[in-house]
């Protein structure tokens, strides 16, 4: 692949970023953090042995 499709895909997937960014469009990308931005949240462990946790969210389990 020479340099000139390597610029063109930058650019590109620069500016795809850049008009996200301007949109105020947030893609997830794949990461272990986790942000609560309101709310209670209760962590129980239901069986120490076998590492299962249940997470309630304001009353709604998931």
């Amino acid at each position: 692949m020479s340099y000139r499709p390597r610029r063109f895909r930058s650019d590109l997937n620069f500016a795809i970023a850049q008009k996200l960014r301007e949109t105020g469009i947030e893609i997830p990308s794949p990461q272990r953090d986790l942000s609560i931005r309101g709310g209670v949240v209760r962590v129980e462990m239901t069986a120490p042995e076998s590492k299962t946790e249940r997470v309630v969210v304001d009353g709604a389990q998931r």
